[in-house]
């Protein structure tokens, strides 16, 4: 044995050796997470910055058109793009106030609460329980006002029953609920009409 060698300092240096490739390794995939992160960010933050700049040069478009050919023509032209878009053509001068003053009311404090963060590019939106109820409609969160609750209406959805029909309105009894011809009888009954459609 040499003088002054000890192989327990050998093992020590070798672990120690390879805790520091370790923490090389995590640091380095931990900063490329961090540099993918500040990218995705960027990038969403462009698709913002460039969807606004869209929607900014749309509304300038359109305000231009309605100037330049009237609002008889951009309204015929609007509707073309969407037929849903409300023709206020179609109703007295009073209907479209109340429906212009509803429409604002829709909107009353639809941003308080919510947060830009610039670092990140992200929108923070206030906790569930701080929403307002124009809020919740927007952002579709928590339980919200809809016209079929308004009405008394309930959300569940009841499974449809199918029945197949055979010859002269006699019924084969071939109640599914769901998805039709999931049992035997269905499944002949689908073949037949396939074979219907092949004749």
């Amino acid at each position: 044995m040499v003088f002054g060698f000890d192989p327990r300092k050998l093992v020590e240096e070798d672990k120690e050796d390879k805790k520091k490739e370790v923490k090389e390794a995590v640091d380095s995939v931990l900063s490329f997470e961090e540099e993918a992160e500040k990218n995705e960010a960027f990038i969403r933050n462009q698709s913002n910055i460039s969807n606004a700049f869209d929607n900014a040069f749309k509304a300038i478009r359109e305000h231009k058109f309605k100037k330049k050919y009237g609002e008889d023509k951009y309204i015929d032209e609007k509707l073309k793009e969407d037929p849903e878009y409300r023709d206020s053509r179609k109703f007295s001068e009073a209907e479209n106030k109340e429906h212009f003053r509803k429409e604002m009311e829709s909107m009353q404090g639809l941003m308080s609460g919510v947060k830009y963060d610039w670092a990140t590019g992200n929108i923070i939106y206030p906790e569930e329980d701080k929403l307002n109820e124009n809020q919740k409609k927007f952002f579709k969160k928590g339980k919200y006002k809809t016209l079929a609750s308004e009405a008394g209406e309930t959300d569940t959805e009841e499974d449809p029953i199918f029945k197949t029909v055979q010859g002269d309105d006699t019924f084969i009894y071939t109640e599914s609920k769901g998805i039709p011809f999931e049992n035997e009888v269905g499944i002949t009954e689908q073949r037949r009409l396939e074979k219907r459609k092949n004749i």
